[in-house]
Order: structure tokens, then C-alpha cells, then sequence
């Protein structure tokens, strides 16, 4: 590089010698000299008392004057201040100072208003507008001119005025006098404020003198106007509806251009009927939230308390209509009706009259105001919760009172409350009478007259909305009904009247007046028994006691619940009935008919506290062993008012509990027993059939001797060996030895009063009185009697079946002829209470004619004796099917048993017979499906030895219960593999798993052979490995072996591909597993398992991969192309070769095909792009499962890297990163949809799961140097441009399409000229690529870069970075550099503004001006060698230099004598941002004194030039 600032002073010294002598090298500047001074001479005078003058006016005359803003202030009677600010245009580009020599006159419409003392100094003819300022006093010189005209600038839009006088302009240091100002300036004028608005509204209070009613208005106005007012105190009136109600005023005001805040305060003050009315509406409609629209009408204005006659007379022009906003309040805020009376009729019944003497309404006032409630009237409708409207209720004005409490009004209403929705009417006194509250709103309006300081105001319409609720009367049942003095006063044909008191509670405020009768249902066991009928019902607040009439009468189907209510009542029962409404009878009152139909009131029925029975007599006949018939006479008592009759008696007598005789079907019709009311009456002669067996006789006395304390002794002997010798009981519950219950048998309570055996000799021991001790035993006796009797109360006649207990009876001597009965067998007894039961059974061996069965079992309930069961013929074995009947299976041999008292084990080892293959087939069906199975074991042929008897022909029927296979359901999947593909097709398929069966029964089955299906499709067969034996009440162990078969079909593909997708997302798949075949260890085929074990269906859940593991385990881009072209955050995608390392669930081979993904990018852990692929096509490596695929259009658009919406920051960043870093990692989450090849075929695996983390190999930002060659030049006098190719290199796969980018060139001083530029940066221009691809390996970018140096460090650039460019062979390095302008794609703004690339540029000998030297051009710049080195360059331009191809000698006489001869860049035709550079700036930094003589020359002349012109 060539050092200037180094030259040695001998070189200077030299160069300076052969410069030519100044004078000869500018004669022309002696002519130029002598022709100006002669034409200044003659022209100057001219032009400056002429031709200047004249100029000056004109541009006066075209000059315009505006104001941007104006103020009036310090307004006075006969002045105001006037201050703005303008600007003045078109004043010309001669310099020039402009005053006034007069006042301003201020005129309007050609009327004089005043006049200004005059304007300060103007400085014009700068080229541009000129400020205007004014701040001065105008005095108004006719007050009825300025009140027009300030009329006209309040309610106009603009307004004009005229400012005239005389200045004197000074330019070239001249004053011009007596130029004349005559200007029209137009402003905004105030166009009555049109944007009025009130911010706010106060009423404080009343006014000091309590005759008005304060006002504070903040008000909202728009000034339009240029102009800003300040207008001292302003009073306005205040009207509303043509009336004027008040005043106001606003205190120093002052309205500014645009948007201001205006305070009024003032009161409303009318008193008279008219304005009270307007008043009273404009508060009415604030209330409800309406806006009213009020007149403010100026009235006058002053200032320092002095009226300005002309500001008052124009604001009296002034009418703002002004809205006032309506603020909807609620003025009533609550409503408490207190006590309620609805008097209702069945006319009145959507009308009723409510009376509500004490209600109590709050209220608010939206200002402080004094208001004073005297009136108030109403038109109001309820509305449920719902918001339905249910009536209305209308009150005309009437007096209110005020309460103690503050905002309290008292106030009565009786009205008709008219229903609106009939339904919603119903529904609200359904609700008040059957909750303890019922919620409503209250919607409508009040009209009310107040008090206030200006006189009586009246509201209208104000809105109300409050809910509010009443104390509802709870079904009538917050306190229990009471019935007191029941009595059965009479009875007809059809049922029996009782008179009775009823006390019924109202706990609600509200008073129900009904005006008719209210007619109940009663109820008793929820079957209507009759109805309760309540006179002219009035239901008052409180405690009620009603007179009730009760009709005894039940309806069709409620006959038993009615004699169970007798039934009740007359043996002193505790009953409690039901009081029910009924919609259609209880009330004639339409509106009530709901409400009263939800009433149901429980009500306990007074005990009655006597016996129907008072009391019997019994005498034992003679043939009592043969007939069992005994006579008694009987004591009937009647409990009622009403005469009672006994027709016909049919009773069980009972003794403890237990039935010792009965009187049957005693009709007594033709004579009945009659009583009159509360009276006594005894009837004999009534048949008795006493139980005479021996048990029956001996527990009668044994426990009517236990009962008064008898010890039997002896008796007590001899009756347990009769018992013993008949076979006889004395158990309570049965008299004879069959039939006995199951708890009977359970107790075994016959039994253990049995002796163990015979003791005849006790029977001779007669010494003591047996007579005496069976006396003594039935002393005091009292039996229960069950009667069901037919009877007549009154004249309604019913049957009865009541109990009468401890009824005395009185015994004759007669009772010993008791004394001799036969008991019944035994045998049959203990043979039937024992019961049957097996707890395992185990069938093998299994053939169409039977089966092996070992049986392990028990007989239980045996009795209290020993005895031995033989079974002479096998028993038979049937099926008790669910409906009841048996099916006959077969015969199975039973040995012998022997039973003690605790039981007898049952353990047989045979072969069942089954007599019925069909019969079996259907039981082991429902066995291998149901949870449980009963068999009937029969036979008629036992022979059972007890109590040193044998008795043949013993019938033995037992039932016993097995637990069924409930359809083996219980079965689990403990593993399965699907390690390869199957020889025979498909894919292998191994299971284990766990079958339990619940059932006690085991079978021996052999090889099990099943079919798995997964949503009706067939997934192919299993087999169980080996035989099968299901071990009851176990988990039994099943290894299967098969296969998935190939797929067929569409429906089958789906499903399997399914199936396998269910089992990959770790989510179980329900399978249906189905017998196909069962084949024994004998190799039987079985008519009654086969077809049975094909009907076995079961579902079986198929565990999902736990835990999932990724079928993806790394992805690897090898290319990747983003086209931000086609968008900045969603270019366009493409990729050729995406290698996924995927990792199969199983061993059998799965070769992908074809692959769509639906992928999240995440960056930083931050999701930031969203890629949608279709499918592509993809290759498979078996071998290493390895699948390649790619990102294609497919046949449409490619896919986008489309950034999720608020990512776009990280978006840029995963970007930045890429092009900055040397790698990227970035993470892919979504979904993989997949086509595959499989042994079962073609599937689609759809929904699997990806979530890898991938890194891609960065650009590294190109490694920070990138190398670079000129590929053209150009320069001269004012161009410098160069096209540079730059090779960036990558590694990345990635592929970026930027389009048209440019970057800076930077260079970096070394201070070789001067050394203060060392390490100085400047931007020498801009570097242009129109089309940017970045790919992997070696790119070459072209870009046209243009240098402008005119202004910048211009020593640094001309001496440094030229001689470095041109001069060194090594080059100058430059740094490209990226900003935020270097593309117009926002994503990639921030990375190519991080882009520094520092490389070296050099001259490649190309591009100077064509002919002459390099020394000679670049000296016309200022820029010379140490050494004279001629370079020449071939010219096109010069036709000699052309022809003789000689070279221009690069002499300093060349300078002068060679004119610019245009040139070109070779480069000219590429698309570049090449800048002009003014080279003749960089002249003066390098003090040529050729240039300095040039431009002074030029200057010179173009001022000449320019005056002449001015001049003309």
C-alpha cells in the first residue's frame, strides 16, 4: 500500500516544479473579472430602486398568513388580548427583514372591530414558511360591531378576518418602505360547541337559604374553534321542557382548542306548577336511566365583577342543547310486605283481594337533596325466580308514612292482585302454601309525590326491581296435625261418619280466607279411606282449631287399607292417616286446586281404649276325641256412638302365641248379636273347633303351667313318653309332627324334649292329683282371638279381621276330657328337614353315555336321633332349570349313610349314567355360563332304621346348589409375543394367561382350541399347549400358542391396525375370544361339551405396552430446504432423506412404506412450529430398521414450517441458532401415520407416537471469513461501483432461500494517512444478492456493492482504502455485515442482522476510465503514487487512442486539457444498489489547489448567472 502521508519532502519538492505557473493556467479568470464589472456598473442602479421593489411587493403580495392557534384573554369593555401563533408563506427566497410601520386595523365582513398596535420584527426569505407570533392588546373600537361578530364566532363553523396596514421590508441590507400588508386570515370558529356533554351531575344539598336545590355540573365541551377563549365569569339559564328551572355558572372560564372540562355550579329554583312538572320529569327520567335533553341559554359575562357588554350580548346568542344522562338507580331498594291477607273466592279466584296493611318499602336518594315521601302509588307485577311474570297489583297515589328509621316509608295496599300467567299465578300460591318461603321479584313502577325545597315534586314511572319474599305456610305441617274427640257418630250404606276437632298450624304472615268448604282426602297405607271436609276454611296466622267431618268410605282398591284402619282403631292400635289435597275436589277454587293438591299432612288417630270382646266361656262335650267341637258363649262391648251389629264370626283362639282352636264360620245373620252404642251385650252357645292332637294338648298345659308357676311333676313324665310313644311334638309352631319349618328344623326343638329312651316304669308312679295339677295348670287363662267378623255400623256393613288379645276365658270342670290324642310319624320328618349339600366334585373320563364323578358332600339337619339311610336304586339327578322346572340328566349310585345328630359325610365315587345327551347338552350350557345350578336328587325307595323301626319307602327329595362358571369371565392376558412370521401365514402368535374358574365342579377337558376376535373381525386361532384340566375355585394357568391370520379385507385390516395402534399407546384393546373346539384326553367326541364349548364367549382385555416405549428412536435430517420466500414464519418445506431409527414392538418383521406426520418443533423446550407432511413414500432396512423417507408436495403445495402463533421470538432463535451455531437441537413431537407390510399384510398404523430430540449440523456463520474477487470496476469523477462474488461455505443439509438480500461493506481505518483514523469503522455501502440460496458446500454469491465516500472520514477512504484497493496486491479487508435491513423477510431480520464476515477485496485491473493512465485518473481525485508508475488503459471512447493503440501519457497537463468522457461498469446490466460518489468532495481533503481554483471559478459564475436571472 502505497503511505502519502510518508512522501519525503524531496518528492513534494519535485512535484511542485513541474506544475505550470498559475497566470498561465487561468487567463479566463481576467476576462471572466472585466465583463462583471461593466455589467454591475449599468445594472445595480436598476435593480435596486426598481426591479427589487416591486420584486418585494409581489412576494408580499403572494405571501399568505395562518394561524395555528389564537387566544382571547384579559378581556375588558373596550379590549382584549390577542395572542397566536402562525406562520407566513411563500415569502420568498431573498433574505428580508419585515416591521410595521402603522397599527393592524382588525376588520370582519368589512366591519372595523379594533386594531393592533402593530407585529415584531419577521425575518422571511429563508425558503421555507416563516413563525408568526403575536401577543398584544386589541382595542375594540365598536362594541356593536365585536358583540356581531363574537355572536357569529360562537355559532359558526369559521369565521374570516381581515388584517390591514403598511411595512417596511429590508433585504441586501436595504429597507424597502410603504409596502402594502392587506391579508385574510381564517380560523375554526366555535360552531356553538356542538360536542357538548355532561361528565357528571350533583345535587349537594339544598341551597343556604333552603329555597332552591343546588346544582354541580362538570361538563365535557369541545372547543372547535382555532381560537382559545378565556371569558371570565359566565352565567347561563338552565331549561328543561320550555321551562326555565334553574341557572348556572361557571367561574373564570376558559375553553381551550379542543377537549375541555367545564364546572358549573348553580340551583334549580322554579317554583311555579310548570316548571315544579319539568323538575319532576327530569329527575323521573334520570332515575329510570333515560337521558334528558336540557337547554343552556348564556346569559351573561364579566370579569373582575365587571359585565363585558359585548361578551354578554353575543352569549346570549349562545344555545347549547346539552343531554343530561340518565343513570338508572333503584331508587326502592326493598320491600318487606308483612302480614298478608288474600281473601279469595271461587269467582275471585285469578283476582283476589291482597290486603297488606303494614308494608314496609326502603328507598335512596341519588343526591342529598331534601325529598320528602308524601305519596305514593304502584303498578307492580310478581315474577317468579324464573323471571315469569305471575300478576299484577295496581295502586292509585295515596299517603304515605315516614318511619323513625331514615329512607323508610310505611305504606297499606288492598287491591285485587290480577294474574298475568295463570300457570305461573297456580304455581306462586303453590308455593306459598306448601314451602316455608317463596322468593318473588316485584318489577313495575311507583309514582310518588316528594317534599322538596322548590315545592312538591311528583315521579313518575320510577322503575322497581326487588325481590322479596313471604313466610309460606309449609304444607301446613311445620307443627304436627292433632285429631282430638273422635267420634263415630252414624253410618250409612255406603260408609261411617265420624265427628272430629283438628288443630292445624299456619306459620305464615299470610291469612288464607277461602270462602268455601275445603274437602280432603284421607289416606291410610297410601289407599284412600274416605275424605276430611273443613267448613268455609279459613286458614288465620297461627294456631287453627277446625271442627273436621270425617267420611268413613274407601274407594275401589282400597278396601284392605280401610279395614286395616278398623281393624286398627278398635284394637287400640297407634294409626296415623293421611290428609291429602286432590286437585280435582278439595277446592272450588281454580287457583288454588295445585297449591291445595301438594298438602299431605300425617295425623295421629287418638287410641280408642277398649275391647270389641270383653270376655268367654267354654265348655269341653263328651266326644270332644272325635268331633274336636267345643261350645262357648261370648261378651261383645261396642265402642261407638253408633249401634253396632255382629253378623257372622270367624276367629283363631291362640294361647302364647300359638292357635289351640278356632271358631268357624259362625253366621249369625238370621240372628245377630246387636249393641246398642257404648253398651254390653253376651251371646252363647257359639262353636269352638279345639286342636286335640297330643302335642297340641301337651303344650297347652306345659306352658299354662309354666305360665302361673305349676311344676307337672308326674304329669310333666308321662306327657314326654306319650309324646315319644306318638311321635308328637309340643313345638309352638306346629301341632303335628309333618310339616314342619325350616327354623323348626334348624332349632330341632321336637327332638331334644325327647327322652332318650323308654322309662315304663314312671308310668306307674299315680300318688300324686293329675286332676288338680291340669286345675291348676289352666287357672286364669287367656286366650288371643284373630277374628274376622262381617258387622254393621250404623247401616254400613263391612267384614273385619281383628285381633282381640287377653281375652279371659273360663274353664269348666269339662277340660280333663282333653286328656288322649295320637301323635303322627317321624320318620318322614327327620328324613325331610335334613339337607344335601357338596362342596367339590370332579368329572373325568368324559363320553357322550356319562362321566367319572368323585363327589365330596355332606347331609346336615339330621334330627336329634341316630338313624341309617339305605338307597336301594341309584337317584335320580335333574336340572332345576330357572323357570322351576326339572330337566331329567341321569342316575347316580349313593352309598350308605348313617346320621347322628350332627350330620352324616357324603363321599361317592361312581360313574354318572346320563339318560339325555340333549337334556346334559342344555345343563352344561347354563352351567358354563351361570353363576350357580341346582340338581334334584330323588327317590321313593329309602329305608330308614330310628327309634328301633324300620320304615320302607322313605321318600328323599333334596335340592342342591353348585357354584356355576358364570361364563369363565375371569380371563387375564398375562403376557402375549408376536416373535416372527408364521410358516402357515400371518404372524405367530404366543399368550399366557390365567382362566379362573369359579366353580367348585373340575373337569378334565383336554386341548382347548379358541378364536380371538377385536371388533367382529377375526384375529386368528389359539390353542392351549397340551391338556387342560380346570381345577375348580382355582386360577388355572393357560399357555396358547398361534397365529395372527393374513388379512382379507378392508373391515379385517382396520381392525387389526387398530388393535396394534390400541397396544403401541399403552391403552388395553377388548378382545372376544370364542370356543372353536374341545377334544378330552380320551380322544371322545362329546355331543353334550363340543357344541357347548362353541357357544363359550369371552371378552378379554389385551394389555397395552406398558410401559410404552418409543417406536422411534432418533431421526436424522440429511437435508432440509426452507423457502422463506413463500413466507417469512411459514415457508415452504422439503427433504429427500429423513432416516428414523425405529424400534419394533415385536420380533416379526414390519417393513414401513409410506409415512404422514403431524409434528410440534420444539427449540429450548418451547414449542415453535407446527409441520403437517402427507404421506410420502419410505424405505425400510429390515435388517436395521432403519426407515427413510422424505417431505414432499405429493402431487400439492410442499408443507410449511409454520410457526405457532406467539412463538414467533423462539422461531427467529431456533433460526439464529442454525445459521450462527455449528449444530441445532431441536425436539419433534406429534404423530406418525404409517403404511406397512406385515405377514398379516398391508396395515395402517395410524397415531403413533414420536418424541425425539434431533440436531442438525448449523451453518457456523460461515466460519466468520468468507473469500471474495472483483469481478468488475468502475470508476471516475462521481461513481465508484464494483461487483464482488463471495463463496460462503456450509455444511449444513440445510437449504435456505432468502431472495434479494444486502449487507454492508465495512472497513476498518489503519491509520496509515493519519493515525487518528486507526481502528475508525465506516460503511462504505451496500452489497446487493437478488437472489440468495444457501446450500450445502461452496456458494458462490454475487452481489453489486456501491462505495459512497463524499462525506465520511473522506481522507481515510480516499487515501487509505483506494491506495489499498488499487495499489497493494494483497487486497483491503473489508467485514460484510448484516442488519436488520438486509432482507425484507421478518424472520430473518434478526439473524442476518447478527451476519460479520470479515474478508479482502482487491483491484482486478479492471474499470478505470478508458484511455489514459491509472496515475492520471487517480490524480484527478487527488490520489497520487511515490513512484510515477504509467498504467494505461485501452480506450473506446477516443477514436485516436483506438486506432493507434498508444498509450496516454499520464502527464498533469492531462488534467487540465482532457475532458470526462462517460463510462460504464462492465457490470452495467446486472441488478446492483451501486451509489454515486461526488469525488470532488474528497478534492478539498486533499487540498488540490487545481479543484479549490475550480470550484471558486464555478461558485462565482453561478452567482452571476443566478442574479441575472433573478434580475429578469
Amino acid at each position: 500500500m502505497a503511505d502519502y502521508a510518508n512522501t519525503s519532502e524531496e518528492n513534494l519538492t519535485s512535484y511542485q516544479e513541474t506544475r505550470k505557473p498559475f497566470y498561465v493556467r487561468h487567463k479566463r479568470w481576467v476576462i471572466c473579472g472585466g465583463v462583471t464589472l461593466i455589467f454591475l456598473v449599468i445594472f445595480l442602479p436598476v435593480l435596486f430602486l426598481v426591479i427589487i421593489p416591486k420584486i418585494i411587493q409581489g412576494i408580499v403580495d403572494a405571501s399568505a398568513i395562518s394561524f395555528t392557534s389564537a387566544s382571547l384573554s384579559n378581556v375588558t369593555v373596550t379590549s382584549f388580548r390577542l395572542s397566536g401563533n402562525g406562520t407566513i408563506s411563500n415569502s420568498g427566497s431573498i433574505p428580508a427583514t419585515i416591521t410595521t410601520e402603522n397599527p393592524i386595523i382588525l376588520s370582519w365582513n368589512g366591519k372595523n372591530l379594533g386594531s393592533l398596535p402593530g407585529l415584531p420584527p419577521i425575518s422571511a426569505g429563508q425558503g421555507g414558511d416563516v413563525a408568526l407570533s403575536i401577543n398584544d392588546i386589541v382595542s375594540v373600537s365598536n362594541e356593536d360591531n365585536f358583540a356581531n361578530f363574537a355572536a357569529y364566532l360562537l355559532n359558526n363553523k369559521n369565521f374570516t378576518w381581515t388584517l390591514t396596514t403598511s411595512v417596511t421590508v429590508t433585504a441586501l441590507g436595504i429597507p424597502f418602505k410603504g409596502i402594502s400588508l392587506n391579508k385574510t386570515v381564517t380560523l375554526n370558529a366555535a360552531n356553538q360547541f356542538s360536542n357538548v356533554a355532561i361528565q357528571s351531575f350533583d345535587i349537594p344539598g339544598d341551597t343556604s337559604d333552603g329555597k332552591g336545590i343546588s346544582l354541580v355540573v362538570n361538563t365535557a365541551i369541545t372547543n372547535p374553534s382555532d381560537i382559545d377563549f378565556d371569558l371570565g365569569d359566565v352565567t347561563f339559564s338552565l331549561y328543561y321542557s320550555e321551562q326555565q328551572i334553574g341557572s348556572l355558572v361557571g367561574k373564570a372560564v376558559k375553553l381551550a382548542k379542543g377537549p375541555n372540562t367545564l364546572s358549573l355550579t348553580g340551583s334549580l329554583t322554579t317554583t311555579t306548577p310548570d316548571g315544579l312538572a319539568a323538575v319532576g320529569k327530569l329527575f323521573s327520567n334520570y332515575i329510570k336511566g333515560q337521558a334528558s335533553l336540557t337547554k343552556v341559554v348564556g346569559s351573561s359575562a364579566t370579569n373582575n365583577n365587571i359585565n363585558i357588554p359585548w361578551l354578554s350580548s353575543s352569549l346570549k346568542s349562545l344555545e347549547l342543547v346539552v343531554a343530561l344522562p340518565g343513570k338508572a338507580l333503584p331508587l326502592i331498594t326493598s320491600i318487606s310486605l308483612g302480614d298478608t291477607d288474600v281473601d279469595i273466592t271461587p269467582e275471585t279466584a285469578y283476582s283476589p283481594i291482597l290486603t297488606a296493611p303494614s308494608i314496609r318499602a326502603t328507598y335512596q336518594l341519588p343526591f342529598p337533596f331534601t325529598a320528602v315521601p308524601l305519596q305514593a302509588g304502584q303498578a307492580l307485577t310478581l315474577y317468579n325466580t324464573d323471571g315469569g311474570a305471575i300478576g299484577s297489583l295496581t295502586t292509585a297515589l295515596a299517603p304515605v308514612q315516614t318511619s323513625n328509621e331514615p329512607f323508610v316509608i310505611l305504606l297499606g295496599v288492598s287491591a285485587p292482585l290480577v294474574a298475568i300467567d295463570n300457570g305461573n299465578f297456580e304455581n306462586f300460591f303453590s308455593e306459598v302454601t306448601n314451602t316455608e318461603s317463596v322468593s318473588f321479584g316485584l318489577k313495575g313502577t311507583v309514582d310518588t309525590v316528594v317534599r322538596t325545597a322548590i315545592g312538591e315534586v311528583k315521579l313518575t314511572g320510577v322503575p322497581v326491581d326487588v325481590s322479596t319474599s313471604l313466610s309460606g305456610l309449609n304444607g301446613l305441617k311445620s307443627t304436627p296435625v292433632s285429631i282430638a274427640n273422635v267420634v263415630v257418630i252414624g253410618g250409612d250404606a255406603n260408609g261411617i261418619t265420624i265427628n272430629t276437632d283438628t288443630g292445624l298450624n299456619n306459620p305464615s304472615t299470610s291469612k288464607i280466607i277461602l270462602n268455601s268448604d275445603a274437602v280432603f282426602d284421607l289416606f291410610f297405607q297410601d289407599a284412600k279411606i274416605g275424605v276430611v271436609t273443613l267448613p268455609w276454611l279459613t286458614l288465620d296466622r297461627g294456631a287453627n282449631n277446625v271442627g273436621a267431618v270425617v267420611y268413613y268410605s274407601p274407594v275401589r282398591g282400597a278396601e284392605a287399607a280401610g279395614k286395616a284402619f278398623l281393624t286398627g282403631y278398635v284394637t287400640n292400635q297407634a294409626l296415623t292417616v293421611t290428609i291429602r289435597g286432590n286437585a280435582d275436589t278439595t277446592t272450588s277454587i281454580d287457583s288454588l286446586r295445585s297449591a291445595f293438591s301438594q298438602i299431605s299432612l300425617d295425623a295421629g288417630i287418638p287410641v280408642l281404649g277398649k275391647t270389641v270382646v270383653a270376655g268367654a266361656a267354654l265348655s269341653i262335650p263328651a266326644n270332644i276325641a272325635q268331633t274336636s267341637i267345643a261350645k262357648s258363649a261370648v261378651t261383645v262391648n261396642n265402642p261407638f256412638a253408633a249401634q253396632l251389629a255382629i253378623l257372622t264370626i270367624d276367629s283363631d283362639i291362640k294361647y302364647s302365641g300359638r292357635t289351640i282352636g278356632a271358631i268357624r264360620n259362625a253366621d249369625l245373620r238370621s240372628n245377630p248379636i246387636v249393641v246398642p252404642g257404648t253398651s254390653t251385650v253376651t251371646r252363647e252357645g257359639i262353636d269352638v273347633k279345639l286342636n286335640t292332637g297330643v302335642g297340641d294338648i301337651v303344650w297347652l298345659l306345659e306352658t299354662a303351667a309354666k305360665a302361673n308357676n305349676v311344676d307337672l311333676g308326674i304329669l310333666k313324665t308321662l306327657l314326654d313318653l306319650l309324646l315319644q310313644i306318638t311321635g308328637s311334638t309340643t313345638d309352638p309352631a306346629r301341632a303335628a309332627a309333618a310339616q314342619f319349618t325350616a327354623e323348626d328344623k334348624a332349632a330341632g326343638t321336637r327332638g331334644s324334649r325327647l327322652p332318650a329312651k323308654r322309662d315304663v316304669a314312671l308310668v306307674e308312679r299315680a300318688d300324686e292329683d293329675i286332676t288338680a295339677l291340669i286345675f291348676k295348670a289352666l287357672a286364669g287363662l287367656k286366650v288371643d282371638l284373630d277374628i274376622t267378623s262381617t258387622l254393621k255400623v250404623g247401616d254400613y256393613q263391612t267384614s273385619l279381621s281383628f285381633p282381640q288379645n287377653g281375652i279371659p276365658a273360663t274353664l269348666d270342670n269339662s277340660v280333663l276330657k282333653l286328656i288322649g290324642a295320637v301323635g303322627g310319624p317321624l320318620v318322614q320328618y327327620i328324613v325331610d328337614q335334613s339337607t344335601l349339600s357338596f362342596s367339590s366334585t370332579e368329572l373325568r373320563d368324559l363320553a357322550d353315555t356319562g362321566f367319572a364323578l368323585k363327589a365330596i358332600g355332606k347331609i346336615s339337619n339330621t334330627g336329634p336321633l341316630t338313624a341309617n339311610i339305605k338307597f336301594t336304586q341309584p337317584v335320580q339327578v335333574a336340572w332345576l332349570k330357572p323357570d322351576g322346572s326339572a330337566l331329567p340328566l341321569g342316575s347316580l349310585p349313593l352309598p350308605d349313610i348313617t346320621a347322628v345328630p350332627a350330620g352324616a359325610d357324603l363321599n361317592t365315587d361312581g360313574r354318572f349314567s346320563i339318560s339325555n345327551v340333549g337334556n346334559f347338552a342344555q345343563f352344561t350350557g347354563y352351567m358354563l355360563k351361570s353363576k350357580e345350578f341346582t340338581w334334584q336328587i330323588t327317590t321313593d325307595y329309602a329305608t330308614v332304621n330310628a327309634l328301633e323301626n324300620t320304615f320302607t319307602n322313605v321318600k328323599l327329595n333334596k335340592k342342591v346348589t353348585l357354584a356355576g362358571f358364570n361364563g369363565l369371565d375371569q380371563l387375564t392376558i398375562s403376557n402375549f409375543d408376536l416373535p416372527s412370521d408364521d410358516p402357515a401365514g400371518g404372524i405367530s402368535l404366543n399368550i399366557n394367561a390365567v382362566l379362573v374358574n369359579p366353580s367348585s365342579v373340575s373337569i378334565e377337558l383336554g386341548k382347548l382350541t379358541f378364536e380371538n376376535y377385536f371388533k367382529g373381525e377375526l384375529v386368528g386361532p389359539v390353542t392351549t399347549d397340551g391338556s387342560v384340566f380346570l381345577q375348580g375355585n382355582s386360577n388355572n394357568a393357560l399357555s396358547l400358542k398361534g397365529r395372527i391370520t393374513p388379512r382379507t379385507g378392508t373391515a379385517d385390516t382396520v381392525a387389526l391396525a387398530e388393535l396394534f395402534g390400541l397396544y403401541l399407546s399403552g391403552q388395553p384393546a377388548p378382545l372376544t375370544v370364542r370356543g372353536k373346539d374341545v377334544t378330552p384326553p380320551n380322544g371322545n367326541y362329546v355331543n353334550w361339551l363340543v357344541p357347548v364349548f362353541k357357544q363359550l364367549e369371552l371378552t378379554v382385555s389385551l394389555p397395552g405396552e406398558n410401559p410404552i416405549k418409543p417406536l422411534v428412536k432418533s431421526i436424522a435430517i440429511n437435508d432440509f430446504n426452507l423457502d422463506f420466500k413463500s413466507g417469512a414464519f411459514n415457508p415452504l418445506t422439503t427433504s429427500t432423506n429423513i432416516v428414523a431409527a425405529f424400534l419394533p414392538p415385536f420380533g416379526f418383521p414390519i417393513n414401513v412404506v409410506s409415512v404422514a406426520q403431524e409434528l410440534t418443533v420444539y427449540h429450548h423446550d418451547v414449542a415453535i412450529a407446527t409441520i403437517s407432511v402427507p404421506f410420502n413414500d419410505a424405505k425400510t432396512d429390515i435388517s436395521t430398521n432403519l426407515i427413510t423417507t422424505g417431505i414432499s408436495a405429493n402431487g400439492g403445495t410442499p408443507p410449511r414450517f409454520a410457526v405457532i402463533p406467539g412463538a414467533e421470538a423462539a422461531y427467529i432463535g431456533f433460526i439464529g441458532e442454525t445459521l450462527q451455531s455449528a449444530s441445532s437441537t431441536f425436539g419433534l413431537k406429534g404423530k406418525l401415520n404409517s403404511y406397512a407390510l406385515t405377514g398379516a399384510g398391508r396395515l395402517p398404523l395410524f397415531g403413533l407416537p414420536l418424541d425425539v430430540s434431533t440436531t442438525i449440523v448449523g451453518f457456523n456463520n460461515f466460519g466468520g471469513t468468507v473469500k471474495s474477487d472483483v469481478v468488475s470496476f468502475f470508476l471516475d469523477d462521481t461513481i465508484a461501483r464494483t461487483t464482488v462474488r463471495s463463496i460462503l461455505p456450509s455444511d449444513s443439509p440445510v437449504t435456505v432461500i432468502a431472495g434479494k438480500v444486502k449487507f454492508q461493506i465495512q472497513y476498518t481505518g489503519i491509520g496509515t494517512y493519519n493515525p487518528e483514523n486507526a481502528g475508525k469503522v465506516i460503511t462504505l455501502g451496500d452489497a446487493t444478492i437478488e437472489d440468495l440460496t444457501i446450500t450445502k458446500g461452496d456458494n458462490a454469491a454475487v452481489a453489486s456493492a456501491g462505495f459512497d465516500i463524499a462525506g465520511v472520514l473522506p481522507e481515510m477512504v480516499i487515501f487509505e482504502f483506494i491506495d489499498s484497493f488499487i495499489f497493494n496486491g494483497a487486497g483491503v479487508a473489508v467485514d460484510i455485515v448484516g442488519t436488520e435491513d438486509s432482507t425484507d423477510i421478518p424472520s430473518l431480520k434478526p439473524v442476518f442482522a447478527k451476519i460479520r464476515l470479515a474478508t479482502s477485496i482487491k483491484y482486478n485491473g479492471e474499470g478505470l476510465r478508458q484511455g489514459g493512465s491509472i496515475i492520471d485518473q487517480l490524480a484527478r481525485i487527488g490520489i497520487r503514487p511515490r513512484t510515477n508508475t504509467t498504467t494505461t488503459i485501452p480506450s473506446t471512447a477516443s477514436p485516436t487512442a483506438a486506432a493507434t493503440g498508444s498509450p496516454v501519457p499520464a502527464s498533469p497537463t492531462a488534467e487540465a486539457s482532457s475532458s470526462p468522457a462517460p463510462s460504464a461498469s462492465p457490470d452495467a446490466n446486472t441488478n446492483s444498489t451501486a451509489g454515486s460518489i461526488d469525488l470532488s468532495v474528497g478534492l478539498q481533503s486533499a487540498s488540490s489547489p487545481s479543484a479549490i481554483s475550480r470550484s471558486i471559478y464555478t461558485v462565482a459564475c453561478a452567482a452571476v448567472i443566478g442574479l441575472m436571472m433573478a434580475a429578469f
